[in-house]
């Protein structure tokens, strides 16, 4: 008896008990919140889903920002349904009240939505027949762009007392070597980037080493040392040593590529969800978005619910 009196004297004990007390206390408290929520009444959800022309173009400037070119017929269809279809997904999650438990509230409703109208993921290992179909339908997401390869040498602002002028002199005793003749060893400063790059997008280019720098690589001429060229970390000049134009490549050369897009598409399952939320709304659209995109099969659904 004296043992356990002395027990329970222990600080350590005390401690023990009062944390057991609180945890129940804050577990009964989130219950009763999570049970407050569960039986909140959820507000009216506007039930006209109106795309305007503000619309179209913000998906179509995220396109030219992503492929430096506008959306041909089929891809503009594609953005619209997009639009359409997170729009649809967004307020039937929030007549749903879902939006209640989480505070990045638009992606996590369309996201919860689509989760519950397609709650399986598909087969990992879909026919190859309807991979093919998958590329045909979507061939503008496999086109592959325009690319260049090149070689640079560097010149540091904070190493020379003017770069450009170092870079132009360098120029001057390049401009007498053959194109296939090496730049020579300490030409240049050393550089975080590769003095050979292969391949490059004017896209990567501009996220790697700026605009300017990428425009003028992609007007460059080939086989010889062209500059100065500014980017955001200094000078350069560089050497274009092949170009390959923006191109769709066969099938057979991007099935993985069309593999994981189909599964990506298949798994989020926009489309499958907007659809099955479609009957309950109606679609606005602007009269001649709607001429322009009448003959989209992928858009007929909603077109038939547009006014």
């Amino acid at each position: 008896m004296l043992s356990q009196m002395k027990v329970l004297r222990e600080p350590l004990v005390h401690f023990a008990v009062l944390g057991a007390v609180l945890f129940a206390l804050s577990a009964l408290a989130r219950r009763g919140a999570a049970d407050q929520r569960a039986h909140a009444p959820t507000g009216p959800v506007p039930r006209t889903v109106a795309v305007t022309t503000s619309d179209v173009d913000a998906a179509r400037a995220g396109f030219h920002a992503a492929s430096k070119r506008e959306p041909n017929p089929q891809e503009l269809a594609d953005l619209v349904q997009g639009v359409i279809s997170e729009e649809l997904l967004f307020r039937e999650g929030l007549a749903l009240g879902l939006d209640r438990d989480d505070r990045v509230v638009r992606r996590r409703v369309i996201e919860k939505m689509t989760a519950l109208a397609r709650p399986t993921a598909p087969d990992s290992d879909p026919p190859r027949a309807e991979l093919a179909r998958h590329y045909q339908r979507y061939q503008h997401r496999f086109v592959q762009p325009a690319a260049v390869s090149f070689e640079q040498l560097y010149f540091d602002p904070g190493r020379r007392g003017d770069a450009t002028a170092a870079a132009g002199k360098a120029l001057a005793g390049l401009s007498k070597a053959r194109a296939e003749d090496p730049a020579p060893d300490g030409a240049a400063d050393a550089f975080i980037l590769p003095a050979a790059m292969k391949r490059r997008s004017q896209l990567e280019l501009s996220h790697l080493l700026g605009e300017g720098f990428a425009a003028a690589v992609f007007a460059a001429p080939v086989g010889r040392w062209h500059g100065p060229v500014q980017s955001r970390h200094g000078v350069h000049l560089v050497r274009v040593i092949a170009r390959e134009p923006e191109h769709l490549p066969p099938f057979d050369e991007v099935d993985k590529q069309v593999r994981a897009d189909w599964l990506t598409q298949e798994t989020r399952g926009l489309r499958a969800a907007a659809l099955s939320v479609l009957p309950r709304y109606e679609i606005s659209l602007p009269p001649e978005l709607r001429q322009t995109l009448a003959t989209a099969p992928a858009l007929a659904p909603f077109l038939e619910r547009a006014r």
